[in-house]
């Protein structure tokens, strides 16, 4: 019982990270789309 329940801990906190990564990237890549879009005049 012990060991299942610390790779269940396991197993949600590299569910969270990896969760917290993506929204990284897709934040990340949404900035760039952002900033690709922008006029020379703007910038």
């Amino acid at each position: 019982m012990k060991a299942n329940s610390g790779k269940r801990v396991m197993s949600i906190v590299a569910h969270i990270v990896l969760i917290l990564l993506s929204f990284m990237c897709l934040f990340f890549f949404a900035i760039l789309l952002i900033n690709a879009t922008h006029s020379h005049a703007e910038l």
